[in-house]
């Protein structure tokens, strides 16, 4: 019982000192933060359209991203619709000009209402990216508002639908090529490119894995979030094993589904006890009123550690020695009084 207290106790201190660090320098970590998250889509954004123009050097793109580590959420979005415009534009004007209405699309209707969750729609393409898309529905619904779910699936199916459109839009330089590819526009089946089963799978997947979560971790019960995480893992698994089962070939090996939940709940685990750890045996249910109303409040406290401080005093035996002590102490303080 001893060694589980110790062990608790650990674990507390080392968090305590983690957040004791996070805040001292959280005003550098955050903006580092940041400008990894900028700079990795900045480099995606140029391979992905090969992009070789003033703004593909690497000098370049370590500017831009400190730019965007320091702007606000909503002028990031302005910032990122701007270049993916002129990413795109030499590779195919038409392709820039509909990904430039789609994005304004979204920013209408959705980033500029809700711009912090909109940074989510740029977390998910980094995230896909580098193989971590499993990880951000469990991290985004601990952390954020309902609303980010719908971040969460557009940035999937712009992932998705984004190198369809490329693939079946050739390169356009003269006017004459131009045009036909605005016939070709008008003829292509949609269909496939919107309807692709891996993208639907994916989107439906996060759809639940995040309500659940979110929903779980908002109840009023013991460990909520930790809770949360199991049941979406859970159903993150059975989701992609039921897609494997009536979808077939959506691409998506079963095992590595698998072992990738397993680890992504540990990380979100430890995100969550980073974030708040609360003393469920104090757990307390205040029920008040008022004129109209009649209310059920459940206080949970946080725990937090108190540091002991160990005076060390020392105890003169021998009386000559204390005598001497007191001597020095009152020249000293004769010393402080110009006597």
């Amino acid at each position: 019982m001893k060694s589980k207290m110790k062990s608790n106790e650990m674990l507390l201190i080392i968090r305590q000192n983690l957040i004791s660090i996070f805040k001292r320098y959280e005003s550098l970590i955050v903006p580092i933060v940041r400008f990894i998250i900028s700079f990795s889509a900045l480099r995606m954004l140029r391979e992905a359209t090969s992009y070789h123009g003033v703004l593909s050097g690497t000098l370049v793109l370590i500017g831009l991203a400190l730019i965007g580590s320091f702007a606000s959420a909503e002028w990031m979005i302005v910032w990122t619709i701007f270049l993916v415009t002129f990413f795109t534009f030499p590779l195919n004007p038409i392709l820039a000009l509909i990904l430039f209405g789609i994005m304004c699309i979204i920013y209408i209707l959705y980033a500029r209402l809700f711009p912090k969750e909109s940074i989510w729609i740029l977390v998910t393409l980094v995230a896909f990216s580098i193989k971590l898309e499993l990880l951000i529905p469990i991290v985004a619904a601990l952390l954020s508002t309902y609303v980010s779910v719908m971040a969460i699936i557009i940035g999937t199916i712009l992932w998705y639908v984004v190198p369809g459109l490329i693939s079946v839009l050739p390169n356009a330089v003269e006017k004459s090529e131009m045009i036909d590819i605005m016939n070709q526009l008008m003829v292509i089946d949609y269909k496939d490119l919107l309807i692709d089963p891996r993208m639907m799978s994916i989107v439906v997947i996060f759809f639940i894995v995040f309500s659940a979560i979110f929903i779980i971790r908002k109840q009023s019960i013991d460990y909520g979030p930790y809770i949360a995480i199991g049941v979406g893992a859970v159903m993150n698994i059975l989701g992609f094993g039921l897609a494997i089962i009536f979808f077939g070939g959506i691409g998506v090996n079963m095992i590595k589904v698998v072992l990738e939940t397993l680890f992504f709940s540990g990380v979100a685990v430890i995100i969550q006890f980073l974030s708040v750890v609360l003393d469920y045996q104090r757990a307390e249910t205040v029920n008040f009123e008022d004129d109209d109303n009649y209310y059920y409040v459940k206080i949970v406290p946080k725990i937090h550690l108190t540091h002991k401080h160990t005076t060390i005093k020392k105890v003169y035996t021998d009386l000559s020695e204390a005598n001497h002590f007191n001597r020095i102490m009152m020249e000293d303080d004769d010393i402080s009084r110009g006597l």
